[in-house]
């Protein structure tokens, strides 16, 4: 029984980082002799299972972090219109299914906050330019005298911040 609890806790933390374990374990073995010296009392046992519970508690909200963060940053590759040639491919192949490949290490989890981050990064500064190059149109709408609903139709057919928006309105604009 013992074999098996180490063993489960030991999968589950080797998927995490090796500090996450608090708790000494025995060998991960069959042989007697090997772990004789080793306390397999029922106090152990009630520790090794509290433990399991937390380590398997952590795996199951990092599993849930890294999920989240995919979504979120496939959301923002669908917003910016980011051509298939630049997705990471295996969060979009595996963020929503099987979070836990991309990596549940806290380095893992840091390089996709970084990587939302630089999305969300770059979807205001293509909001920021589209705003700019629409208030720049409205000057020119004011002075050739536009009426309202063309106003209106352009700025709903020209909505987001994806590369071909941004493209066509620049095109439209001074």
């Amino acid at each position: 029984m013992f074999v098996e609890l180490v063993h489960a806790l030991d999968t589950y933390a080797s998927r995490l980082e090796p500090s996450v374990v608090q708790i000494h374990l025995p060998p991960i073995t069959n042989d007697p002799a090997s772990i004789a010296s080793f306390d397999l009392s029922e106090a152990y046992y009630d520790r090794l299972e509290q433990e399991f519970n937390r380590i398997y508690e952590e795996f199951t909200r990092r599993v849930s972090t890294v999920a989240a963060l995919a979504k979120e940053i496939i959301n923002l590759y669908a917003e910016l219109g980011i051509p298939k040639a630049q997705l990471d491919r295996s969060i979009v192949e595996y963020g929503a299914a099987e979070p836990e490949r991309l990596g549940l290490s806290k380095d893992d989890i840091d390089r996709l906050k970084s990587k939302k981050s630089k999305l969300v990064d770059e979807r205001e500064r293509r909001r920021s330019k589209a705003e700019e190059l629409k208030r720049d149109i409205q000057e020119l709408w004011i002075k050739l005298g536009i009426e309202e609903n063309e106003k209106k139709l352009f700025l709903a057919k020209h909505r987001g911040c994806d590369v071909r928006t941004i493209q066509e309105v620049r095109s439209y604009g001074p």
